[in-house]
């Protein structure tokens, strides 16, 4: 059922900033019925619920397929958002051209040229 939720994009009905609380992001996504049994088996905080299963809905009682579905994908987007506001889902700064420039003229560090010879002497040696 993982690939199936996978596979679904990100719908417009997501929010798309992080809600203050676990309570506004329910009702955000129109489930705020199971705030109370969210904040019962440990997901008080917005932050603990991305560690959030399929499986954990199971065991929780939340058990309608739509809206297994529904939560899932929230918690997808929510993850993403918290990914990029804490700079790990951020790719790295383009190089620029002078960077690249002393990448391409700097020759490789002492080791990598010794075990390139070496490995040059072994192979037309051997």
């Amino acid at each position: 059922m993982t690939s199936e939720i996978n596979k679904l994009g990100v719908n417009d009905w997501l929010p798309d900033h992080k809600p203050a609380n676990l309570g506004e992001w329910l009702s955000a996504i129109g489930l705020s019925q199971y705030h109370q049994v969210l904040v019962q088996n440990g997901y008080e905080n917005i932050e603990f619920i991305t560690d959030i299963t399929w499986e954990d809905l199971q065991e929780i009682g939340i058990i309608k397929l739509g809206h297994q579905k529904k939560l899932m994908l929230a918690v997808k987007r929510l993850a993403e958002m918290q990914r990029g506001s804490d700079g790990r889902g951020k790719k790295p700064p383009p190089i620029t051209q002078q960077q690249e420039a002393t990448l391409i003229d700097s020759p490789p560090p002492d080791g990598e040229l010794t075990d390139q010879k070496e490995l040059n002497s072994r192979v037309h040696t051997g």
